[in-house]
Order: structure tokens, then sequence, then C-alpha cells
């Protein structure tokens, strides 16, 4: 949920007390995004090494903006049955070792 909705930890306290009356402290879900983001990477590598090397057209994409002040890309790679997306600090980084077909909107 806070992931998805782009909540800070302490405006999602407040979710949990006033919709199910469960107090959790900030810090208790930081660590909880942590823990769940590690556990993210291995599937999302996987994820992307068999986009990269699926046969067929492969879409790509990326968009500027903003985290925390800072610039970054918003990369996602696709086929019909797979995406992935994911932030970086450098532009075109989702390109690298990608074969087949791609279509971008250069």
């Amino acid at each position: 949920m806070q992931n998805a909705r782009y909540l800070p930890e302490r405006r999602l306290a407040e979710v949990f007390r006033d919709l199910f009356g469960v107090s959790v402290c900030a810090a208790t879900l930081a660590g909880m995004s942590r823990k769940a983001a590690q556990a993210w990477r291995s599937f999302s590598e996987r994820v992307r090494d068999l986009l990269a090397s699926a046969q067929g057209v492969k879409h790509l994409d990326e968009t500027g903006f903003r985290i925390g002040g800072q610039a970054q890309w918003l990369h996602v790679l696709s086929t019909p049955r797979l995406t992935l997306s994911r932030t970086s600090a450098q532009r075109d980084r989702l390109l690298e070792g990608i074969r087949g077909i791609r279509m971008h909107d250069h």
C-alpha cells in the first residue's frame, strides 16, 4: 500500500491507526519496506533476464521525474506476457543486454 500510493511512513501509520485501530511506528513500516525490497530484488532481476532474452518485440520506455528532489528515470520494459518497471538515476540503464526487436518512442 505504501509504495503503490507513495505514502510516507508517518502517513501510513495514521492510516493503520484510523482504519484498523492498530498503532504502528513509522520506523517499523520503513523496516518492513526495506525487507520487502530486498526480497523483490531477485525476482525483478529474474523478470528482467527473461525479458532481455525473450523472443519477439519488446517495448521500452523511460520517463523522467524527481524523487526527493533528485532527477530519476522510470524505466519500463515489457512484452505481452511480462512487464518490468523500475527507477534509476541513470538514463538508458534498462537497455543494456537486451536482444531482439526493441520498440521505443525515440
